[in-house]
């Protein structure tokens, strides 16, 4: 449920709905309908999960399974490139957003209440401030935390933090405070490489790792 508490809140409520409706992915959740709760509150209907989120995994402890890692990796791919393919970019991609189904350990796509065509496609500008940088810095692309205009190469950067982060425990170029992830992430040129943090990785998944995190998303 939510607390819209303006008609602009509840007009990005209804874009949720009307993008996430067109994603068509087994690894993105469904989302049906928009629902009156009352007292001005709506909430969301959709697709049931029985499981925890990657965050919920990462807090409770994860033993190293790269096999594992990679198939999630692979599923929150698929998703994405269901939503790439219509023009969406999530720009809010981090462990809260991803659910691990229990039944077949899959990987579900959560969440594209900020998603929205790329920076170059038309958007409505009143659901969003001038310069408003939406997201979670400790898991956004170098264009991102930048204010740069965005595409679906935003999402594979936070893909590739994530499965560092699964892989080493540590999210890649972290800072405790905005500016000084902004730092290290667009200021700073030293490349990211898997098997200096973790040396047994295998090669061809450091090396999907390490493309996905180059800084510059040519």
């Amino acid at each position: 449920p939510r607390s819209l508490g303006s008609e602009a809140n509840l007009e990005r409520l209804r874009r949720e709905v009307r993008l996430a409706r067109r994603i068509a992915s087994a690894h993105v959740c469904r989302i049906f309908d928009i629902v009156d709760l009352g007292e001005g509150e709506r909430g969301l209907t959709m697709e049931v999960i029985d499981g925890m989120t990657l965050a919920e995994h990462l807090e409770a402890g994860l033993s190293v399974d790269y096999q594992r890692f990679a198939r999630w990796g692979a599923q929150v791919a698929d998703g994405l490139a269901a939503a790439h393919q219509l023009n969406i970019v999530h720009r809010d991609l981090k462990p809260e957003n991803i659910m691990i189904r229990r039944a077949d350990d899959q990987a579900l796509l959560l969440d594209f209440g900020i998603a929205r065509p790329p920076d170059d496609a038309p958007v409505d500008t009143r659901l969003t401030q001038a310069g408003m940088i939406m997201g979670t810095p400790l898991y956004m692309s170098p264009e991102q935390l930048a204010n740069a205009p965005l595409d679906a190469r935003s999402d594979l950067y936070s893909l590739g933090l994530i499965l560092a982060e699964l892989i080493t425990g540590q999210v890649p170029h972290q800072g405790r405070t905005y500016h000084e992830i902004l730092h290290l992430r667009v200021r700073l040129t030293d490349p990211y490489l898997l098997r200096d943090v973790d040396p047994g990785a295998p090669a061809g998944l450091a090396d999907v790792v390490d493309h996905l995190l180059k800084q510059a998303p040519a």
